[in-house]
């Protein structure tokens, strides 16, 4: 993936990021190749030059998270579990299927 942050035209930079194969991005080549990386994504640097011309470009590599399912899946297992003890039998329930089914899930 690569973009061109150039604010005023002043000192552009090129943005060259490395995306390793199986990462689970959302792709749309509709207008030229758009990348969504998931909230909370890392990154290493692999370079950084500067031209002659003031120019900056960067290479990044986006690191692959431990886990394939995002970080909120625990913090919804903590609300449910706070839930899970509701007076009201709604609540209660949804709370409980939200825990059964996230016990299924392998971290």
């Amino acid at each position: 993936m690569i973009s061109l942050n150039n604010y005023n035209f002043k000192n552009p930079m090129l943005e060259i990021i490395r995306i390793p194969k199986g990462a689970r991005v959302s792709r749309n080549m509709e207008h030229g190749g758009e990348i969504l990386m998931p909230r909370g994504a890392a990154y290493k640097l692999i370079s950084k030059e500067t031209t002659s011309e003031g120019e900056i470009k960067v290479v990044l590599e986006y690191i692959l998270p431990k886990s394939k399912y995002p970080d909120d899946i625990g913090q919804i297992g903590k609300i449910a579990e706070q839930q899970a003890h509701s007076t009201n039998d709604l609540i209660r329930e949804s709370a409980q299927e939200i825990l059964d089914e996230i016990s299924g899930l392998s971290f």
